[in-house]
């Protein structure tokens, strides 16, 4: 949380966005599938916004694996978790992060 906290003080929204990325694939290989897919949902809209694509073939690797991991695991309720997470603003999200 210490790396979320310092991109944020030195406004690089990328960095911000691979923390949230970091974060979603440990609550998905935690047993957390709803709480990472949700969290890369919304690092995906903001990427975008940023025009920020992930660049690095691994750590694109890794985050489509664990969206398809999450996916698996949560079947059907999949679809419900990205169009709730599609509604939620980045403040809300890193603010339920400092409070975890």
């Amino acid at each position: 949380m210490r790396s979320l906290a310092l991109y944020q003080a030195v406004d690089i929204p990328e960095g911000v966005m691979d923390v949230l990325d970091a974060l979603a694939c440990l609550d998905i290989v935690t047993g957390r599938p709803e709480a990472g897919l949700r969290l890369l949902t919304v690092s995906e809209r903001e990427r975008a916004k940023l025009g920020a694509p992930i660049l690095i073939e691994d750590e694109i690797r890794d985050r489509t694996d664990a969206a398809a991991t999450a996916h698996r695991m949560l079947g059907a309720r999949a679809t419900a978790v990205v169009d709730a997470a599609g509604n939620v603003p980045l403040d809300t999200v890193l603010a339920e992060l400092r409070v975890d």
